[in-house]
């Protein structure tokens, strides 16, 4: 699996980096599909109030359950 280096994010006012995984698999046989299909974005926050060994590790993963149209 590929990991492409970080891009500085902001949500909400906390600064973190969002990295972008990918994993090539063939879903459907369309190869514009498969590709959309195959990655996926991890953002990281690390508060700056708080040591890292007192912060929580956090994972959301957010998906889309209907096709565009």
């Amino acid at each position: 699996m590929a990991i492409y280096a970080a891009d500085a994010i902001t949500f909400d006012g906390a600064n973190g980096h969002r990295y972008w995984f990918d994993d090539p698999f063939t879903f459907t046989g369309i190869a514009e599909f498969d590709k959309k299909l195959s990655g996926f974005p991890v953002a990281m926050f690390l508060p700056e109030h708080r040591a890292r060994e007192e912060t929580p590790l956090v994972i959301g993963l957010q998906g889309m359950s209907a096709p565009y149209g």
